[in-house]
């Protein structure tokens, strides 16, 4: 049985395999784009088991250009059927994509970025 650090590094090491996207498991002080950052959002009991599933929202940051379209852009290419999908990346292997939102504007550190959620599941 994996510990939430484990697997925050394992989801943080398949984000690494895409192609020109900064992965970060743990918050940055300072957020490269296009960024990718795990973060825990909640673990339960498993079915039938000892082992626990746990939830992570992995947050995508691309660049906010003065045209909001050149941001959306740069995002959309980490979208499922984007040429750096993250959504391939990520599944497989007990990971489990379950949705993909919070499309638009984020803040983060004091910067506005064009940012996306998409949420795992980790079945132990």
């Amino acid at each position: 049985m994996a510990t939430v650090t484990e697997w925050r590094t394992e989801i943080q090491t398949r984000l690494s395999t895409v192609v020109g996207q900064r992965a970060y498991a743990v918050w940055p002080r300072q957020i490269s784009t296009p960024a990718a950052i795990v973060r825990f959002v909640d673990g339960t009991p498993a079915d039938m088991s000892d082992g626990w599933d746990y939830r992570f929202d992995v947050l995508l940051f691309a660049r906010l250009f003065d045209d909001i379209s050149r941001g959306s852009a740069e995002l959309d290419e980490y979208l499922p059927g984007g040429q750096n999908d993250v959504t391939a990346a990520l599944g497989g292997d007990a990971v489990e994509v379950e949705s993909i939102g919070e499309y638009g504007t984020h803040e983060a550190n004091g910067t506005q970025y064009m940012g996306m959620r998409v949420r795992v599941k980790v079945l132990e």
